[in-house]
């Protein structure tokens, strides 16, 4: 069976009413819990996304917090981090908080001395993120993007003094 495109389906829920919309949409929520984050966002946070940046930041710094045994562990928890970051950042799709987010992941990184391991998997982690900054800034605004390259400037020189393979 063929998915149908989105054209298709977005015609078909116009002539939807209510009650049968808001079942499909529970419906949906119900299968998978992405989708129901999805929903949740849109929801409660779509016109304020600055708020839902404030409790993923917090999210993110209480995983910082909870990190603790040998490298390896950290390694792995530190990837379940940037992949709930990335799940979340894609539900608010703007570029401007993917930057300040992969920021924030970076000054949390350094914060909590992570880089002064000799596992490179860790670091590539820390690297992947100032890449990653670095790319989304070219597609921001000129004021935006001199404020952010400033501060990725400070994250590598602060990273240089700090690691031993960088």
């Amino acid at each position: 069976m063929e998915t149908p495109k989105l054209s298709i389906i977005k015609k078909e829920l116009i002539h939807l009413e209510y009650n049968e919309l808001s079942e499909i949409i529970l419906k949906i929520s119900k299968f998978k819990t992405e989708n129901k984050e999805f929903l949740n966002y849109l929801l409660f946070y779509q016109d304020q996304p600055e708020v839902y940046i404030e409790e993923l930041k917090t999210l993110i710094t209480d995983s910082f917090n909870d990190l603790n045994g040998a490298d390896y562990q950290k390694l792995k928890k530190l990837r379940k981090v940037v992949r709930l970051l990335n799940k979340h950042l894609k539900f608010v799709a703007i570029k401007r908080y993917d930057v300040e987010m992969s920021i924030f992941f970076c000054n949390l990184f350094i914060e909590n001395k992570l880089l002064k391991t000799r596992l490179k998997a860790l670091q590539n982690i820390f690297l992947r993120q100032i890449i990653k900054a670095q790319k989304l800034t070219e597609k921001l605004d000129e004021d935006l993007k001199f404020d952010y390259n400033i501060e990725i400037e400070l994250l590598l020189t602060h990273a240089q003094k700090e690691s031993i393979f960088l």
